[in-house]
């Protein structure tokens, strides 16, 4: 295949992103650049969907699986051996073929303007956020930048996120961007969690779905407030 249903395969294009997206770190030409060499056929990513009976997850088919195939061919006659078995099914795996796309989809998480989309990339969202902030609390924010998410996860993302807050960190100040710990996926459920344990601090600041339809987010925001100590 050369393309995926996301509304209907959304789980499995999710992870296929995680797995073979790569964030070029000079940008867009670096990224166009690595697309024409990878143009060239044998570094085209094929990708193997989940078939919900022997895959339950997707997986990069490598070069190795395919010259194994060499030797596993049962004599005629004979009944197939595992390896043939295995053959078989493999052949009849149901592939997405990559090329381009490994490189510019999450390209489009710094440069949404490449696809039609009038909104700041992240760097620039990063960097509106600290500018909201009083000017006393910019420098420590900058230097303690922690990404999380499933996108976080992509290689090369947080090198180039760093890369590309630079221009907006004042002179003599640094910038630091780290991964949200213990895995940059799961870390905002954690978080969560965290909070919903300490019942002091959790139940003084959420409302009932009654309330929230009626006053919205601001409400909450109220709530929020004069529950901590700000």
């Amino acid at each position: 295949y050369r393309s995926v249903n996301v509304s209907d395969m959304f789980h499995v294009v999710d992870a296929c992103k995680e797995e073979v997206c790569r964030v070029c770190k000079e940008g867009a030409v670096s990224a166009l650049q690595a697309c024409a060499q990878k143009g060239g056929g044998s570094q085209v990513v094929q990708y193997v969907l989940p078939d919900g009976v022997d895959r339950k997850v997707g997986r990069v088919k490598s070069q190795d699986s395919e010259d194994s195939h060499v030797n596993a061919v049962a004599k005629e006659g004979e009944q197939p051996s595992p390896a043939e078995m295995k053959r078989r099914r493999q052949e009849e795996e149901a592939t997405i073929e990559l090329r381009s796309e490994p490189f510019m989809v999450p390209e489009v998480l710094f440069r949404p303007m490449d696809i039609g989309l009038n909104q700041l990339g992240v760097a620039e969202l990063v960097a509106s956020s600290v500018a909201s902030l009083p000017l006393e609390m910019r420098e420590a924010c900058l230097s303690n930048v922690v990404v999380c998410g499933g996108n976080a996860a992509i290689s090369g993302f947080k090198e180039r996120l760093e890369l590309e807050l630079a221009p907006f960190v004042p002179s003599g100040q640094e910038c630091h961007v780290r991964l949200a710990p213990p895995d940059p996926v799961t870390s905002a459920w954690h978080g969560g969690a965290a909070m919903a344990r300490d019942k002091g601090t959790f139940y003084p600041t959420i409302i009932t779905k009654r309330l929230y339809e009626e006053e919205g987010s601001m409400r909450v925001l109220e709530r929020m407030k004069a529950a901590s100590s700000w």
